[in-house]
């Protein structure tokens, strides 16, 4: 704008309250004080969601867009204080609390219903793989029967 002039480009802002988004029909109006930048100075929840900049030339024809998303959150949902988070992640002791584990991870009813389902499976299936085996070894006799009769 420098360059070119302030009055060489036509500068216009819109706002999506609270959602991150490019969908123009949640964009409205958004008034600002200075053409080339939104300045927010005390944030809020309200300040949430996406700000998008159009730069258009003297012929109404876009030259640039830029979205910007804000997401603001609470103190309790989030801290900076990188050297408490540090020591938390660092000390053995926190990380054991956080697990609350009493010994055994299934109860015993569905260890027993896992046990007896693969017993069947299993019995199932040694079953059938007899079946067919028996099946072929009778077969199998009967061939060399009537191989050696007609031989003869």
């Amino acid at each position: 704008m420098e360059a070119m002039g302030r009055f060489a480009f036509v500068v216009s802002w819109r706002f999506a309250r609270g959602v991150i988004t490019s969908d123009d029909s949640l964009f409205t109006r958004y008034e600002v004080l200075s053409l080339d930048k939104v300045v927010l100075d005390s944030l809020r929840e309200e300040d949430s969601g996406t700000y998008r900049c159009d730069v258009l030339d003297t012929d109404k024809r876009r030259v640039k867009r830029m979205y910007k998303g804000v997401k603001v959150l609470s103190p309790n949902e989030l801290s900076l204080d990188f050297a408490k988070g540090l020591t938390h992640w660092e000390d053995p002791e926190s990380l054991i609390s956080n697990i609350t584990t009493t010994g055994n991870i299934y109860p015993s009813s569905t260890v027993r219903n896992m046990a007896l389902i693969s017993v069947s499976i299993s019995a199932v299936m040694a079953a059938v793989i007899f079946l067919l085996l028996w099946g072929l070894y009778r077969r199998r006799p009967r061939r060399t029967a009537q191989l050696s009769q007609d031989n003869i």
